[in-house]
């Protein structure tokens, strides 16, 4: 069997970043959350004993609105740290990942990803649910991005227990929106 190993370099953009950040799960449970915050809202203006509602559902939708409008901002404030902010040296093999710059080092073996996942710009690569390497496939020739992929797919095992946060959001909403209506039918 051949070593399969891929080299490239990257210099980080702010799109890259922001891309990255609009994968994490917490982008779509914050959509769903805002749903809920509406519905809350509309809930406390249907119904008068629910009119505290209205403030809850105000507050969440003006924080996830903000939180939103802050994306940006954090992608900008990751590329001005030192890790991103200098060319990256990376290198994929069988062994693992290794990235190396000016300012940073890392290696990290396979077994040490719980995740990955891809978007039509990037492939990120997960330690944690929140802590991710970002690898922008416009780096990658079309070749080193099928070693690239094969190499992922063949190291990194997909995670076996967790639940999916959207699904587990969908779910809290609709068993809070179940209680709100039988409490309002029992008060009536």
């Amino acid at each position: 069997m051949t070593k399969r190993r891929v080299e490239y370099s990257v210099q980080f953009t702010h799109e890259d970043i922001y891309s990255a950040l609009r994968q994490l799960n917490w982008w779509r449970v914050s959509v769903l959350s805002l749903i809920g915050c509406v519905l809350l809202t509309v809930l406390g203006v249907m119904q008068p004993v629910f009119q505290s509602l209205i403030y809850c559902g105000l507050v969440g939708v003006v924080a996830i609105v903000m939180m939103w409008i802050h994306i940006p901002q954090i992608a900008q404030k990751t590329l001005e740290s030192p890790a991103f902010s200098s060319r990256q040296a990376i290198v994929l093999d069988e062994e693992g990942f290794a990235m190396h710059s000016d300012t940073v080092q890392s290696k990290v073996k396979w077994a040490q990803f719980i995740k990955h996942s891809e978007d039509p710009t990037a492939l990120l690569l997960y330690m944690t649910p929140y802590t991710f390497y970002i690898l922008p496939k416009r780096c990658f020739s079309s070749e080193d991005l099928k070693i690239t992929k094969e190499l992922i797919q063949s190291h990194v095992k997909k995670p076996t227990s967790g639940g999916h946060p959207v699904r587990n959001t969908v779910l809290f909403v609709l068993s809070f929106l179940v209680v709100v209506f039988v409490v309002s039918l029992v008060v009536h």
